[in-house]
């Protein structure tokens, strides 16, 4: 019996335990989602997966375009 009542004390403090890091975890993404509203106007991880994809793809772009143009520079002029 109290190998019984000391493993049914151990799931309750795991219980306990794991409540209170789903309280804190609940918070920081609270916290996390708050930001990505203020800073990118995004309010949802949707929304802000999809801002990622544009901003990468604007990334690219730029970069294949400013390697375009570099390579414009070196042919029209010797380095």
């Amino acid at each position: 019996m109290d190998k019984i009542e000391k493993k049914l004390n151990e799931l309750d403090e795991a219980i306990a335990e794991a409540k209170e890091e789903q309280s804190k975890l609940g918070g920081m993404l609270e916290t996390l989602l708050k930001q990505m509203e203020e800073r990118f106007g995004v309010t949802s991880i949707e929304e802000a997966t999809e801002l990622l994809k544009d901003i990468k793809k604007k990334m690219e772009k730029s970069e294949k375009e400013l390697e375009k143009k570099y390579n414009e520079l070196r042919e029209n002029y010797e380095w």
